[in-house]
């Protein structure tokens, strides 16, 4: 008897390589839904993308992955060469920036202007997954007083994470609003956000399809990803 894979394949693709032939290939192998990620494609791209995978069957899947606001440390600064060492119990400041700020061995500078003020003395710091660690000691309004508790080589531009710590950030960047109006226009039946602060988000991508675009609305379901370990949430209603 017949059984419906509870298990999907989710192939990511890109518009560099997205060939009918290749796309077949995949769906012979036993690939479900193609996933788009929206960090690496533009929409142009991603239109591509669609028309090849309609042309080779209209029935498959497509999944639009919305990237969401993410903490980088900015570019290295370029005397340093493409990474700066530390190690564990080097001191460094650490300030916000709009992006325009190089990094050094004595500030590291983060893509968020405001994250001095949103994280508190004792803070963990995760850069680039976890590779490296900092804890802060101290703060002023201008920077935070850290410490290396894990060193290694810190590269331009790798994600931060600051566990158990809310910091603002827009639910939904201009990027991802683009990109969800496409993928309502573009039939995308399913929108993948990366969750961090899930309820917020899937709330925003709800109001954007419903109020600008609600004759597709029937067309698009959202897909949780989670990025972190959930908290524990009391159940609604």
């Amino acid at each position: 008897m017949y059984r419906m894979k509870k298990t999907k394949i989710v192939a990511t693709m890109s518009d560099f390589r997205c060939t009918e032939e290749f796309v077949k290939e995949l769906f012979d192998a036993g690939m479900d839904v193609v996933r788009v990620n929206s960090a690496h494609v533009t929409e142009e791209g991603a239109t591509r993308i669609v028309e090849t995978v309609h042309r080779v069957n209209p029935a498959i899947p497509i999944m639009i992955d919305t990237k969401g606001p993410e903490i980088r440390v900015t570019t290295i600064a370029d005397e340093y060469g493409n990474s700066i060492h530390f190690r564990a119990g080097d001191r460094v400041a650490v300030r916000g920036s709009d992006g325009s700020d190089l990094t050094t061995r004595k500030v590291v500078y983060m893509n968020v202007p405001t994250i001095v003020r949103d994280i508190p003395v004792g803070a963990r710091m995760l850069i680039a997954d976890g590779e490296l660690e900092i804890r802060v000691l101290g703060k002023t309004d201008e920077e935070l007083d850290c410490e290396f508790i894990v060193g290694g080589a810190m590269r331009s531009r790798k994600s931060v994470n600051v566990p158990g710590v809310s910091i603002d950030l827009p639910s939904v960047t201009e990027k991802d609003r683009r990109f969800i109006e496409w993928a309502t226009t573009n039939n995308s039946a399913n929108i993948q956000p990366l969750l961090r602060r899930w309820f917020h988000i899937i709330l925003s991508i709800c109001l954007i399809i419903s109020f600008l675009f609600s004759s597709y609305f029937s067309h698009v379901r959202i897909l949780q990803r989670f990025h972190d370990p959930l908290p524990r949430y009391p159940e609604c209603g």
